[in-house]
C-alpha cells in the first residue's frame, strides 16, 4: 500500500467550459490497483462574508470579540455558521439573490446574534466540544427562492421575515421574559 508520485501536471484551459467550478482528475496505472481505488477529497465550499470582529476556527464555526459594529471583514472566509451561509446566499449575485436584494436590504445585526448563538460551543456527548448548529450542505437542485430560504434558516431554527423595509432573521432560542401575561392585564 505504498504510494509514490512521479509527477503533477496542470492543465488551463480558457475560456474555461465550466466557470466558477473545481474540477479534479487523477490518472494511474491500472495494473497497481486491481480495482477503481476510491478517491476522497475535502471540500471546503464558499468563502462568505463574516462580521470584522468575527475569527474562524478550526472546525470552521466562529469566535467573537469585541462589539460588532454592523461591518463585514473586506475579504470572505469559509465558515459553516448558517446564519452568513444563509446571508451570503441572499446578498451574493454570483450563486445567491444578490441580483435582486442588496446589503442594505439585509438586517446584519439579526443575523450576528443569531451566529452568535450558532457559534456557541456545547458539550457534543463524547467528551468534547462542537458548535450548537453548523451548515455543511451541497444545493444540487433548482428550487424556489422563498423554500430554499426557508431549508436553510430552519438549520438554526430560524425563519426570515420583511419589518422595516429590511430582511429580518428571527431564531428560536431561550431568551428571557419580555412581558408577563396574567388575568390582570388580558
Amino acid at each position: 500500500d505504498v504510494f509514490e508520485l512521479s509527477s503533477i501536471t496542470e492543465l488551463i484551459f480558457d475560456p474555461s467550459t465550466f466557470p466558477n467550478t473545481a474540477l479534479s482528475a487523477v490518472r494511474f496505472d491500472a495494473e497497481i490497483f486491481r480495482s477503481v481505488p476510491r478517491r476522497t477529497y475535502r471540500v471546503r465550499g464558499r468563502l462568505v462574508k463574516i462580521p470584522h470582529n468575527a475569527t474562524v476556527r478550526s472546525d470552521g464555526s466562529l469566535s467573537f470579540s469585541g462589539d460588532f459594529n454592523g461591518t463585514l471583514k473586506t475579504s470572505k472566509e469559509y465558515c459553516n455558521d448558517p446564519a452568513w451561509v444563509l446571508y451570503d446566499i441572499i446578498t451574493e449575485s454570483r450563486a445567491g439573490f444578490g441580483d435582486f436584494v442588496t446589503e442594505d436590504e439585509v438586517d446584519k445585526y439579526s443575523f450576528y446574534n443569531a451566529s452568535v448563538y450558532n457559534s456557541e460551543l456545547i458539550n457534543n456527548g463524547q467528551g468534547g466540544t462542537s458548535p450548537r448548529f453548523s451548515c455543511n450542505i451541497v444545493i444540487q437542485q433548482s428550487n424556489p427562492a422563498y423554500t430554499l430560504l426557508n431549508k436553510i434558516a430552519s438549520i438554526m431554527r430560524a425563519s426570515l421575515y420583511f419589518e422595516d423595509s429590511k430582511i429580518t432573521l428571527a431564531q428560536d432560542r431561550p431568551t428571557t421574559s419580555s412581558y408577563f401575561f396574567s388575568y390582570a392585564n388580558v
